[in-house]
């Protein structure tokens, strides 16, 4: 609850409500607590104690003692004595190998390139150029080219072309006559080709006319093949149709037709029975809906009506009770046991480990 409002305008809270436990139950707790709750807390006090004192006075020291004397002397000897003068040695070796290996190579290699190139190659490229090519030049051009092309054109062409002045009207005429000659020999071959064409035509109409006789003579053997083999066979089979055939396959409907009339009442039995049966599992259906129904409205309904009532009157005023004796009574009596028994255990505690050293403060 909060109390009136004070001069400050503010409205103080109320003190907490202590539950009304009895004395008789207060004792036993308070006993209990003193017998039980006191030695186990004494005992994690003095377990926890026991840890401080010995992580205080034994593992920190020898941790320190074992880093300050064996740890940092060995990093420091692996260090100083072991890496570093690998590191040394290994920086050594690189500047010797490079200053008195690689790099006199490379200058020797620069020398021998550059005596190569400036004693061997660039003399040898002149003396080649003005002692070898050029004469050789000189000598094919004034030597070799100019003689050959004066031979060539006053021995070959100039020849040629006097040749040409004086063999040009025999050619023609030459030409002249065998054009003449295949022109004659032409005209004999289209003669010739004319006779053969005559022959081919001769020899088709030929062909055709033995086409024409075996065409007739085809016609002629089909037309006895139809009458003498075909027709009577197809008389044959049309009177075995119409005469055996035919009757038989009347005898079969007729049969078919009496076996019908026999089994017409078999069939009608068969559907009155699937009737009879289909009635009675409608009527079996329909019965089993009404003991359902009325064994639904007589018996389980005011089963679980009853059920429902008896669960409203009496389970659940039952339980709001019980939940309100909890919230009312157990849970206050729970708080005042932690508040009033174990938080002064404790307290009292705390000073006993205060009082006998073991902390400094509570």
């Amino acid at each position: 609850m909060i109390g009136p409002e004070v001069d400050g305008g503010t409205r103080p809270a109320a003190p907490p409500l202590e539950p009304d436990v009895p004395r008789w139950i207060q004792l036993p707790v308070r006993v209990l607590a003193a017998l039980v709750i006191v030695p186990l807390g004494l005992l994690w006090e003095a377990v926890r104690l026991t840890g401080r004192l010995l992580d205080r006075y034994l593992i920190r020291p020898v941790g320190r003692a074992v880093d300050r004397l064996l740890w940092r002397p060995l990093v420091w000897a692996a260090r100083h004595l072991v890496w570093l003068p690998l590191v040394w040695v290994a920086r050594g070796l690189v500047w010797a190998a490079r200053h008195l290996v690689w790099l006199p190579l490379v200058w020797v290699a620069r020398g021998l390139v550059w005596a190569a190139r400036h004693l061997v190659w660039l003399p040898l490229a002149w003396t080649a150029r003005h002692l070898v090519w050029l004469p050789l030049v000189w000598v094919a051009r004034y030597l070799l080219w100019f003689p050959l092309t004066w031979l060539v054109r006053y021995l070959v062409l100039v020849p040629l072309t006097w040749l040409h002045r004086l063999l040009a009207p025999p050619a023609r005429a030459l030409i002249r006559m065998l054009a003449a000659a295949a022109g004659w020999l032409l005209a004999r071959l289209a003669a010739v080709l004319r006779l053969l064409g005559a022959g081919m035509v001769w020899i088709g109409r030929v062909v055709a006319s033995g086409a024409r006789f075996g065409w007739w003579l085809c016609g002629v053997l089909v037309r006895a093949l139809y009458r003498f083999l075909l027709r009577p066979f197809g008389l044959a089979v049309r009177w075995l149709w119409r005469h055996g055939v035919v009757p038989v396959g009347r005898a079969l409907r007729w049969s078919a037709g009496q076996l019908a009339r026999m089994l017409r009442p078999v069939g009608l039995a068969v559907v009155y029975l699937g009737r009879l049966v289909r009635a009675g599992v409608r009527f079996g259906w329909w019965l089993c809906g009404v003991v359902v129904r009325a064994l639904y409205r007589l018996l389980l309904r005011p089963i679980g009506l009853a059920v429902r009532w008896l669960w409203r009157h009496t389970a659940v005023p039952v339980g709001r009770a019980v939940g309100r004796v909890w919230s009312g009574g157990v849970l206050p009596a729970l708080r005042w046991v932690r508040e009033g028994v174990f938080a002064p255990v404790k307290v009292t505690t705390r000073q006993v480990f205060v009082a006998l050293g073991f902390r400094r403060r509570a």
